[in-house]
């Protein structure tokens, strides 16, 4: 029981006080998305801001890619800005 409400507390601590990015220089931005990195343009201010603070673009259908999609299986994303479903 103890051990689940710190965990919970440890996530949120994680979510709203620690970066998922930081400034790497030539106006890009690196950042811990889906558990990988990746390189972003700071000129962007469609998906970059949501990608380096929420780590996630478009949760619900981000949601719905990872239960159809199993190891294994061909996907093409067209028209992909930053390739985020390619993984």
């Amino acid at each position: 029981m103890l051990h689940n409400k710190i965990n919970r507390f440890i996530h949120k601590l994680r979510k709203y006080c620690f970066t998922n990015a930081v400034y790497f220089g030539n106006d890009t931005v690196l950042a811990r998305v889906r558990n990988f990195r990746m390189l972003l343009p700071t000129a962007d201010i469609a998906m970059t801001p949501h990608m380096t603070l929420d780590a996630v673009w478009e949760p619900m259908i981000s949601s719905f890619f990872k239960s159809l999609i199993r190891k294994g299986d061909t996907v093409l994303d067209v028209g992909a800005a930053f390739g985020y479903y390619i993984h």
